[in-house]
């Protein structure tokens, strides 16, 4: 897996959550977190790259220090509404580099 999230015209994602668990952490692979209803913000692990909100029930810009999909954030905004198109957070956004040993 880790070879083709190395190709430069690849964005890949792992995906995790309470049921599922954490996704296998292959270098150049960025995860993203579900946080289910009820769950608390610290339940996001901090090795997530990106966390998404099942319910919004309030403004949260991170979770235990996670960014929160800007768009799932749930914070007044006096600009133009945040899209995936405008924040390319999960196109654009570097990958982290691969862990020491």
């Amino acid at each position: 897996m880790a070879d083709f999230a190395g190709l430069p015209n690849v964005q890949l994602w792992y995906s995790g959550d309470r049921d599922s668990g954490p996704p296998p952490c292959d270098p150049g692979v960025r995860t993203a977190w579900m946080i289910g209803p009820g769950e608390p913000p610290g339940s996001v692990p901090a090795s997530a790259d990106l966390a998404f909100r099942v319910r919004r029930s309030g403004p949260l810009k991170r979770a235990n220090g996670v960014l929160v999909c800007p768009y799932e954030q749930a914070v007044p905004r006096s600009c133009q509404p945040i899209t995936c198109e405008r924040g390319r957070i999960c196109f654009d956004r570097p990958s982290r580099p691969p862990a020491r040993p």
